[in-house]
């Protein structure tokens, strides 16, 4: 029981990086295109 335990712990602690990592690109993605569809907003009046 204790072994399976700590699999599953090695198994979270290299899952979620990965998952925080994903999480934070998407996020920075989004901002960037965004950010140029409201720079080619201002600059289409």
């Amino acid at each position: 029981m204790n072994f399976i335990k700590a699999i599953g712990l090695l198994n979270l602690s290299t899952t979620l990086p990965i998952m925080i990592s994903l999480f934070i690109t998407v996020i920075v993605v989004r901002g960037y295109q965004s950010k140029r569809k409201w720079g080619s907003k201002k600059l289409k009046p």
